[in-house]
């Protein structure tokens, strides 16, 4: 009996059908927008260099990498985890994936089926690895069998949400189904994990890709901090000339500004989120890259975060006062702002950073051909593609 074969059945029982694998296959695979090389470019320099640094950070080596995520039809990301962190390490890649699209399409539920087919045939997925046809933002219902399923897998050691719109595109304070109440429950989830972890976020930007109210709330946060933290409005007047109400909802008319303001916020939320539970997280912002995705676009629109979490000891507080203990809690979240805003200020553009750099971009280009192959892509055809379009 081996692993694989039976992992290979309970998978297909989880998506949808039994005879997916002998489904005959669309005529052709088409090219999509996330296969240009400067999306390799994130998840090798970005993804991959800050999972290489979290595991080189433990002090005891780790058996299994667990990964929580948003995996496409071909599971590139998956394949990429694996043959450039997983496998050299001999660790095994326990994957939970959400993919609302398979449920509804069936040339998408065979090409899904196959790539799953293969990577649950590679030497270092582990068998309780899966993927449910369903979209993440029903983690949001505790009782969802999404919640339930990444209760029962988790906590993960990366969770890498890598949206196509928007992350803030919802009103926030509704009580249903949003990225803001998904990313909560999965914060619940991750206070059970006793070591640090990443966050990938991949959200869009723009203007008509945040909620106003969301922004309101957001640039609420930001002027508080601009009031309570002098490092934090010293180094907003230098980086975005920024400093009071006014300047933020003048900045906010800009793309960039719209960006900047839109980010720190949302780090900001973040921090306050996970520095309240119990026990508390501190967050920092390791990487910000982006890029632009639509042609009118006069900054980045889309924007890849990689954001570290280290749980805490927990912190009795005394609000009598008789211990005299200190809550240096107002000091974490100042000084993570700070580490925060000044990452978003210098984040990378990708696509600045491979025109620049010709080398790399030839380089960027072989892997995403060599990624796609490996996926059932006509490498020939791509190349083409990539060059032409």
């Amino acid at each position: 009996m081996t692993a694989n074969g039976e992992q290979g059945d309970d998978l297909a029982e989880d998506i949808v059908g039994v005879e997916a694998y002998e489904a005959p296959r669309p005529p052709q695979k088409e090219f999509q927008p996330w296969h240009r090389p400067r999306k390799q470019f994130v998840r090798k320099e970005q993804w991959a260099v800050q999972l290489e640094a979290l595991l080189d950070a433990r002090s005891v080596k780790p058996e299994v990498l667990r990964y929580l995520g948003l995996p496409g039809i071909d599971l590139l990301d998956l394949r990429h985890v694996h043959d450039i962190v997983c496998h050299p390490r001999s660790i095994q890649l326990a994957f939970l994936g959400f993919n609302s699209a398979i449920s509804s399409n069936s040339d998408q539920q065979t090409e899904i089926n196959i790539s799953l087919d293969e990577v649950l045939r590679l030497p270092n997925v582990a068998t309780q690895s899966k993927i449910i046809p369903d979209d993440i933002r029903r983690l949001s219902n505790p009782l969802s069998i999404g919640n339930q399923t990444a209760r029962r897998l988790g906590p993960f050691d990366v969770v890498n949400l890598d949206l196509c719109d928007g992350f803030g595109k919802q009103e926030p304070g509704v009580v249903d189904d949003s990225h803001y109440n998904a990313l909560a429950q999965i914060l619940s989830i991750q206070l059970l994990n006793p070591n640090p972890w990443l966050l990938f976020l991949t959200t869009r930007v723009g203007h008509a890709d945040v909620h106003v109210e969301l922004l309101k709330k957001f640039q609420d946060i930001y002027e508080k901090n601009l009031t309570d933290i002098k490092a934090f409005r010293d180094l907003s007047t230098e980086k975005f000339g920024v400093n009071d109400r006014d300047s933020i909802n003048s900045v906010c008319a800009t793309e960039r500004g719209h960006a900047d303001v839109f980010l720190t916020g949302l780090c900001k939320w973040m921090s306050q989120l996970v520095l309240n539970t119990n026990p508390p997280a501190q967050l920092e912002v390791t990487s910000v890259l982006g890029y632009k995705v639509l042609p009118t676009a006069t900054s980045e629109d889309l924007i890849s975060c990689a954001i570290r979490f280290t749980p805490r000891p927990g912190v009795v507080n005394d609000p009598v006062g008789v211990a005299g203990i200190l809550n240096n809690r107002q000091t974490d979240e100042g000084a993570i702002a700070v580490r925060a805003l000044k990452r978003i200020a210098n984040r990378g553009d990708v696509d600045t950073i491979l025109a620049d750099d010709v080398d790399l971009q030839k380089k960027m280009l072989e892997e995403m051909a060599g990624l796609l192959e490996l996926a059932r892509y006509d490498r020939t055809a791509f190349l083409t593609w990539a060059t032409s379009s």
